[in-house]
């Protein structure tokens, strides 16, 4: 799977939708992808808000929305770990500032 998600890191997809129950897992695989490929790493949560994980910095947008407009000033080589953002994306304000459907590809797990 770790090459899956870099391949699609380096063709340059937008966005990457992962499943998984194992949230430390994951977190720490893309901590580990974000370094081999030289890429910052975001965290967002809804308790934490945006936390750059490299400076140990947090963006208090702790709402799903005030988070995809924080994003877009985000430096471009920064992957951005959504936590637990499924439950927004029935939310048609919060869908309609993410990336267009055709743009994300879809994993079931890691």
């Amino acid at each position: 799977m770790r090459n899956k998600i870099i391949s699609y890191i380096r063709a340059g997809y937008p966005g990457l939708y992962l499943v998984s129950h194992e949230e430390q897992r994951v977190a720490l695989e893309m901590t580990r992808i974000a370094q081999e490929l030289k890429y910052n790493l975001v965290f967002w949560s809804v308790v934490d808000g945006l936390v750059d994980t490299q400076k140990g910095t947090n963006n208090s947008a702790n709402d799903p929305l005030e988070a995809l407009i924080a994003i877009k000033d985000l430096k471009e080589k920064t992957l951005i770990l959504l936590r637990d953002f499924h439950l927004f994306l029935q939310d048609p304000k919060t869908t309609s500032r993410a990336w267009p459907d055709s743009c994300w590809a879809s994993f079931q797990s890691l």
